[in-house]
């Protein structure tokens, strides 16, 4: 009899744990779905935040002296801004669970002048909030800019907009599979410890057929980004750029959500591009 109460007890605490456990997990489940509406519900904070850097920008990116009213968070970061000039080519990726937005920029002009990736960002910022494939949570999972530079002075610099900025550049010159491997810079195979026939057959494998996008796509993307009669890229001379968005997955495979080839000279909201010393 004392054997058939102890298991009856044991049985009963047992099912008493599980439901405490399926609480416990629910409430969490509870404060997490709280926690993101209402960090999408700042988005007009975040907003802010992201037409404030477009614009004081032309002034952190030359080092200028910023005008009145400059919020404290821009005169914290001027500084580095203006060490974080970037050379080369890059690749903007933006995570958002399981997922990212990826907008990989090819140069086919010549190379990218210092300060493109940081004109591109607000940009960026407006157009993936808008972005049909962007889900509502997307902002909620951003919390800061963060830029890891590629430039001589290896600056680092972080302000509180909400996107996350990679320069891919020395680290994986590859990705996406659409960099022209003749114009890859010799510095940057020796950093890698690649040689070009490596990287080439690198190149190959990670190549995939895109479908080619009507020119009302192209128009919207254009429209979007915020680049019709504007000019945010440059090389010291005409160059041609061809952006690509891509929708990536953890699990391998993308599609790509939109293409835009642009032609324009250089210029970054009146600020000179200039290249590099010895370039």
């Amino acid at each position: 009899m004392s054997t058939s109460r102890g298991l009856a007890l044991l049985t009963v605490l047992w099912f008493l744990l599980l439901a405490a456990s399926v609480l416990v997990i629910a409430e969490n489940r509870t404060n997490q779905m709280t926690s993101l509406l209402w960090q999408v519900r700042q988005q007009p904070y975040i907003t802010a935040r992201t037409q404030a850097l477009r614009l004081f920008l032309p002034a952190l990116l030359s080092g200028q002296a910023l005008p009145p009213g400059a919020p404290a968070w821009a005169v914290r970061t001027a500084p580095r801004f203006a060490r974080a000039g970037v050379w080369g080519r890059g690749v903007v990726a933006v995570p958002f669970s399981h997922r990212s937005i990826v907008v990989h920029i090819q140069d086919t002009g010549g190379l990218l002048a210092p300060g493109w990736q940081p004109a591109l960002l607000p940009l960026l910022a407006d157009a993936l909030a808008r972005h049909p494939e962007s889900p509502p949570a997307l902002l909620a999972q951003l919390q800061s800019l963060y830029l890891d530079s590629d430039s001589r002075a290896g600056a680092r610099l972080t302000a509180p907009v909400a996107w996350r900025f990679a320069d891919l550049t020395t680290r994986h010159p590859v990705y996406g599979g659409r960099i022209d491997v003749n114009s890859v810079p010799a510095s940057v195979l020796r950093v890698l410890g690649l040689s070009t026939s490596r990287l080439r057959a690198f190149i190959s494998r990670r190549r995939r057929r895109t479908r080619p996008y009507a020119p009302d796509d192209l128009a919207r993307l254009a429209r979007t980004l915020g680049l019709a009669g504007r000019h945010y890229f440059g090389t010291g001379r005409s160059g041609i750029y061809r952006v690509h968005l891509y929708l990536a997955r953890r699990h391998g495979g993308r599609r790509e959500i939109a293409r835009y080839t642009l032609r324009t000279p250089l210029a970054v909201s009146g600020v000179p591009l200039r290249r590099p010393e010895g370039q």
